[in-house]
Parts: C-alpha cells; sequence; structure tokens
C-alpha cells in the first residue's frame, strides 16, 4: 500500500513538474515574440524615419536620381524613381560578369582559357589593359577579375567577345531585368555618338544584387563567385566613402559622361542593406554625385542611431493626440503658419494643417486625425528634435 501511495506521489510530482516546465517554455516563446515584435517596431520606425531624409535629399539633389534600398532582413524599402532608365556606365560589367560565370556554369565557356590583347579591344576610360601590347595573353578569370576591381573596359570588351553580345543580354533576361540591355561596347564611346546607349534601373541592379545576396541568382555557386568578385572593387568614393573602413561592402560603381552610378550591398553588422543609387546630372564634373551617393550611403547606415531628439519625438509618438497649441507649434515650425500659438483652431490653423496634408500626401481634410498626427510626429523625428515645443 504505501509502495503504491508512494508511486502515485512520484506520478503527481512529474506531471507537475511538467506542467511547470511546459508553462516555463510557454512563457518564454510569448517573452521572444513579444522581444521580435517590439524590435520589428522599433526597426519599422527607424525606417519610416530614415525614408523621410532620403524623400528629402532625394528631392534636393541638382539631376535625377533613381533609388532602391532594402533592409535584407525586415524588406523594408524605400524607393525614388526606381524604374527610370539610366545609362548604365560600367554598371552593365555586373550582369556581363554573372553571364561569364553562367555560360562557365552551363560547360560554354572555359574561365581559365587565354585570350589575346586585340588592337579592336582596346578603348579609353578606366583600367591598364589600354596601355598593354596587342597579342598579350589573359586568361578569361583574370579578364573578370580586371573587369570588376579596377573597371578596367578593355578587359570588359574582351569579355564581352568571348561572351558574346546576344548571350549577354539572354541572361540579362533570364535574371529578371527585363528594361536593362547591352546594346554597344562599354566605353564605345563612337557607338554612343550614334546613339547605341547601354540601360538599366535602380530596381534591375537591386534585383541582381539581391538575387545574389540569397544565392539564387542563377545558382549558389555563381552567385558566391559574383560576390567575392565585388568585394574587391577597389573604387570606394560611394557607398564604403564614409562608411566606417572595416564594413564590408559587395558593390560597382558606374561614371561616364553625365551620369555616377553605385550599387551593391553594406554588410553592415547591425543589419545587411541593399543599396542602389544612379544619377543622371549636368554639373561639370561627377563631385556632386558622388557626394551625392556617399551622403545618402551614410544615411542608411547611421539609421540606428535616431539621437536625443530624434528618440525624444519617437517616444512622443506613441500619444494619440496632440494639443492644439503642439499642432501650431509643428506647424509654425514647418512653415506652413504664421499665426499666434493660442490653442485655438481657426480657419487659419485649419488652413495650415490643409497645406501640411497635401505636403504629405494625405487628404486635405484640415482635421488633425491618427494619419496627420503620425506624419507630424515622423517629421519631428527626421528633423531630431521636439518641434512641439519651444
Amino acid at each position: 500500500m504505501k509502495r503504491s501511495r508512494f508511486f502515485i506521489a512520484v506520478i503527481c510530482l512529474a506531471g507537475l513538474l511538467g506542467m511547470y516546465f511546459a508553462g516555463v517554455r510557454y512563457a518564454s516563446r510569448v517573452e521572444d515574440e513579444r522581444l521580435a515584435r517590439e524590435e520589428y517596431l522599433r526597426k519599422e520606425t527607424e525606417w519610416r524615419v530614415l525614408s523621410l531624409k532620403l524623400r528629402s535629399a532625394a528631392e534636393n539633389f541638382r539631376g535625377t536620381a533613381g533609388i532602391l534600398i532594402k533592409d535584407l532582413e525586415y524588406g523594408f524599402e524605400f524607393r525614388h524613381n526606381e524604374d527610370e532608365l539610366f545609362a548604365s556606365a560600367s554598371l552593365a560589367k555586373v550582369p556581363i560578369m554573372v553571364a561569364a560565370f553562367k555560360a562557365s556554369n552551363e560547360g560554354l565557356l572555359d574561365l581559365d582559357k587565354e585570350m589575346a590583347l586585340t588592337r579592336r579591344d582596346v578603348l579609353p576610360g578606366s583600367g591598364n589593359l589600354r596601355f598593354m601590347s596587342p597579342g598579350t595573353e589573359f586568361t578569361l578569370r583574370e579578364l573578370v577579375d580586371l573587369m570588376v576591381s579596377i573597371s578596367d573596359n578593355t578587359a570588359t570588351n574582351m569579355v564581352t567577345r568571348a561572351v558574346g553580345m546576344d548571350y549577354i543580354n539572354r541572361a540579362i533576361a533570364e535574371i529578371g531585368m527585363e528594361n536593362s540591355i547591352l546594346s554597344r561596347r562599354v566605353a564605345d564611346y563612337d557607338a554612343r555618338s550614334r546613339g547605341l546607349e547601354n540601360y538599366t534601373t535602380a530596381r534591375e541592379m537591386s534585383v541582381i544584387f539581391e538575387d545574389m545576396y540569397r544565392g539564387t541568382l542563377v545558382n549558389q555557386d555563381v552567385s558566391a563567385k559574383s560576390l567575392r568578385y565585388l568585394f574587391d572593387q577597389r573604387s570606394r568614393d560611394r557607398i564604403p566613402g564614409r562608411l566606417p573602413g572595416d564594413v564590408p561592402v559587395a558593390h560597382k560603381t558606374g561614371l561616364e559622361r553625365g551620369v555616377c552610378h553605385d550599387a551593391g550591398i553594406v554588410f553592415d553588422p547591425r543589419g545587411h542593406y541593399l543599396i542602389a543609387v544612379l544619377t543622371r546630372h549636368s554639373n561639370p564634373n561627377s563631385v556632386p554625385s558622388k557626394n551625392f551617393i556617399a551622403d545618402i550611403s551614410l544615411m542608411v547606415y547611421e539609421r540606428h542611431n535616431m539621437g536625443a531628439g530624434g528618440e525624444a519625438a519617437l517616444r512622443g509618438s506613441r500619444r494619440v493626440t496632440l494639443s492644439p497649441e503642439e499642432v501650431q507649434r509643428f506647424l509654425f515650425e514647418k512653415g506652413f503658419y504664421e499665426g499666434n500659438i493660442d490653442g485655438i483652431i481657426g480657419p487659419r490653423t485649419r488652413s495650415a494643417v490643409r497645406r501640411f496634408q497635401e505636403f504629405s500626401g494625405l487628404t486635405p481634410d484640415g482635421i488633425v486625425g491618427p494619419k496627420t498626427t503620425g506624419a507630424m510626429f515622423e517629421y519631428s523625428a527626421a528633423a531630431g528634435k521636439d518641434m512641439f515645443r519651444e
């Protein structure tokens, strides 16, 4: 009888322990989900504030910019003229590289085969091969490396000759770059003067880089090879230009008269992101465009550093209403309202609210509802200060 009671007690204790540990596991899972949700909301807020800053910078750029930036973990995106066609300049070397690796993967091309430099291959612009004697031999693997790492135009033309323009354009279409095209050899300025141009868009450069990052660009092998070569890009005056030197960046620049680009992936340890910034301008040189791209890149990198003012504004954004005085103060700070801060929502204040709503792409009804309030908090956070108080 005593033994029976002992076994019953053991079974009951085991059951209670099982229930306890199951409860602990459940509580832990609930807590993990709560923390993950909080982290997502924090990242989302950072991205919304960043988007306001990026929009302002893009709209103030002296020229035309096509931009696509994407958080590769959470999927947040910023887009501006992402489908605008731009002369691709040396960005075309990325799909040319991919086409070469694809042809090698299919057994159509031997990357270790040697090619002789011809006079027709030699074109002006970046690179060192143009100074080499005709007949000098290089393997295709060496040429691809030179094409990407130092953006050698002559090496690019040799790779293009080996792979074939038709094959390259078929590969471009197959990897989802529907509007991109290679119409002439890179740096063939005589062909350009006859109206032949190579084109791409910020969206399509983003497609190729994201697929590369996820290992789905043709296949895992082609994706990995492409990334390795792009890490060796030596021109670092745009996307990596103002980032800490130890942040890895796989990217490719592009530069010709009137256009300046950079596209790639920043392996920020706090969160990897994709960035493609293409510009067209009429400036006497490319310095303003290079600075613009470097500024955009730094803004994205610093999205985690909200600053005290931004954090205060974001803490305030958890409120659902603003007082009449706060509304007037904000509208005054933004330049929409010139009246007294008297706490009276009269015709002048409502008119200012409508102007702000139009500016923000909201329905201009003059009512400070949740969407208008949210927009005001976001602008305050983007400014890095509390715009609701003196």
